[in-house]
């Protein structure tokens, strides 16, 4: 289960630069991974395959990815983005 353990991990380590959070139902806890990725300039690989990620969620995660300037691979798959969604990423 992800929770606020996570951010501070995050927040301590400038070190690890992939993330996979495959199949971890993350629509419960989507604030905090936007959280860190405002916060964190080392990570550039984020997985979020199968985690329920709607297109609303998806918008916050899209702004937040506005910001961070480190994150280059980011897998999405099985999750409920929607057209919309992809363009929105694409004109990043």
């Amino acid at each position: 289960i992800i929770d606020t353990s996570l951010v501070k991990l995050f927040r301590l380590n400038n070190t690890l630069k992939t993330l996979i959070l495959e199949n971890n139902n993350i629509d419960l806890n989507f604030q905090i991974i936007t959280n860190i990725l405002e916060n964190n300039q080392t990570l550039t690989t984020l997985h979020l395959q199968n985690n329920n990620i709607d297109s609303t969620l998806f918008f916050s995660l899209a702004k937040t990815l506005e910001k961070n300037t480190t994150l280059t691979d980011l897998n999405l798959d099985n999750n409920y983005v929607g057209n919309g969604g992809i363009l929105y990423l694409a004109n990043l």
